[in-house]
């Protein structure tokens, strides 16, 4: 079904609801951490093709632990390697999620700032004929002016005595 338009509202409850889920779900894995972007960066990442490779060298391991050398800890490898396979699972049911609330929220945004922009412009044009209203497009305005630069500062050079 093709995106046409929302018209929906979530009730307090449902709202707080589904935050106090969120919430309660990232208690029970109070492991999870946040990478800079710089070790995002410098991670090497286990693309879908490679997940069955992981799980390969796990069965691999298992049968012929004496190959490896004692130097690897493969009580820990094993425990890595079930965590990133489970968090997988969990991922593929949380991404679809994610990505439906997040182009529910991008249209939901769309909606509101295009007839946030009709009601502006209604606006100041009542205001043309109504004092008591140019105040209002005047605060609303400031959502529209520009940023200036700061100014480049220029060096304060020493006076010659």
């Amino acid at each position: 079904m093709s995106y046409q338009n929302l018209s929906v509202a979530l009730s307090d409850d449902q709202k707080n609801t589904f935050i106090n889920q969120i919430i309660a779900l990232k208690s029970m894995m109070p492991f999870l951490i946040h990478l800079s972007p710089e070790e995002r960066k410098s991670l090497r990442k286990v693309a879908e093709k490679r997940q069955g490779y992981v799980h390969d060298v796990v069965v691999a391991v298992k049968a012929n632990s004496t190959a490896i050398p004692q130097a690897i800890d493969t009580v820990e490898f094993f425990k890595d390697a079930q965590l990133f396979l489970d968090l997988s699972e969990i991922m593929a049911q949380i991404v679809p999620l994610y990505e439906a609330l997040s182009d529910t929220f991008m249209a939901a945004g769309n909606e509101a700032i295009t007839v946030s922009d009709q009601c502006y412009g209604f606006l100041k044009q009542a205001a043309r004929g109504n004092s008591h209203l140019t105040n209002t497009v005047q605060e609303l305005s400031k959502h529209f002016a520009k940023k200036s630069k700061p100014a480049a500062e220029t060096p304060v050079t020493a006076k010659a005595s």
